[in-house]
């Protein structure tokens, strides 16, 4: 025969256990655990609220009580009240004053009990562990938000970064591309005018080891060279020599090159005559 302790209560409304009436009476299931009959008669699946078997509502055992001395109902209903105001802290929205308010009077009266064997002082202090256990999973809670908050906004200016960086990139590209093309063009340019300079060099090299094909042109004396020479006798006669086409005389420049047409004399010096000349045509008289 299974025996609840007198100042055992249900588990489910957290009621004390009554013999007076048959529904406030402990009743057992089949996984063990223990309700009263009216809380079995509310459950609709017919499922254990603890560890969700199944049960028949036929299989229902009713318990018994033993012949102990029951405890205070005084301190059983304070117990109750404090059990009541800690489970009303446990919402998020409660404030840390009414919070700390009543878990220092439960603390208080704690203190003053010492029946270990009283269930409704167990689950009292049950609850204020649990409370105790549930604020700080409150707490860790909002700094892990914080937390993720942070790393969230973290990982968006990352991405932010990440998308101007990959612009920048885009940008660099198409700049060196464009750059490329650039100096291959100019590499191309370079590359025809060392062609066009090579074959300018090989133009001039050859015209400059070319003969020239016309006799050398007569050189130049002065006028007081000439007359040096030998003096025509009386029966000579004068003879205009003839004029050498202009398109025929090539004078030498200092570097060494050949013009066409005759240098032009200089105002300084006295007018030559050419070195083949024989006879000087005197002036008329």
């Amino acid at each position: 025969m299974l025996v609840v302790h007198p100042s055992s209560t249900c588990d489910v409304c957290l009621d004390p256990y009554s013999w007076a009436t048959p529904e406030n009476t402990p009743h057992a299931i089949a996984c063990g655990h223990i309700f009263c009959r009216s809380c079995l008669h509310l459950i609709l699946e017919q499922r254990c609220p603890l560890c969700r078997k199944a049960f028949q509502e036929d299989r229902i055992k009713k318990l018994h009580v033993d012949q102990c001395n029951a405890p205070n109902d005084e301190h059983q209903n304070r117990d109750r009240e404090y059990l009541s105001q800690v489970s009303l802290c446990f919402p998020e929205d409660t404030s840390d004053e009414q919070v700390n308010g009543v878990v220092g009077e439960v603390h208080q009266w704690l203190a003053t009990r010492s029946d270990d064997s009283c269930m409704t002082l167990k689950a009292l202090r049950a609850a204020v562990e649990g409370l105790h256990k549930y604020k700080l999973l409150i707490v860790e809670n909002l700094r892990d938000k914080n937390m993720i908050r942070k790393h969230v906004r973290a990982v968006h200016e990352l991405r932010e970064d990440n998308r101007a960086l990959r612009a920048v990139e885009n940008a660099a590209v198409l700049k060196c591309t464009e750059l490329t093309e650039q100096l291959e063009k100019m590499e191309q340019d370079c590359a025809a005018l060392r062609s066009e300079r090579a074959r300018y060099h090989a133009e001039l090299t050859r015209l400059k080891h070319l003969s020239n094909p016309l006799p050398p042109p007569p050189r130049q004396i002065h006028l007081e060279r000439a007359a040096s020479l030998t003096a025509p006798s009386s029966q000579s006669t004068w003879t205009t020599p003839a004029a050498v086409p202009s398109y025929l005389i090539y004078t030498q420049r200092p570097d060494g090159s050949y013009m066409q047409g005759p240098i032009a004399p200089e105002p300084e010096t006295a007018p030559v005559l050419r070195e083949d000349e024989t006879q000087i045509r005197s002036p008329h008289r």
